[in-house]
């Protein structure tokens, strides 16, 4: 799961990477706070997140690890 917050419509976008796999979500959201789904196996992955506005500007990267239990 991502939880994350938006002030606008915008498009978010999120890539999980483990070893050579890598896995992306994409999803067009309306302002508010939201929580995000993606089904993923046990490990730890690196994600990257980040959003696009209608206006097509981008936000920051922002980036870290997960791990996740199964």
């Amino acid at each position: 799961q991502v939880r994350l917050t938006v002030s606008e419509l915008s498009t978010v976008n999120v890539r999980f990477a483990t070893g050579t796999d890598v896995f992306t979500m994409r999803r067009q959201v309306e302002q508010g706070t939201w929580t995000l789904e993606r089904p993923l196996a046990s490990g730890t992955y690196a994600y990257e997140l980040w959003a696009v506005d209608a206006m097509g500007n981008r936000s920051a990267t922002h980036s870290g690890e997960v791990r996740v239990r199964g």
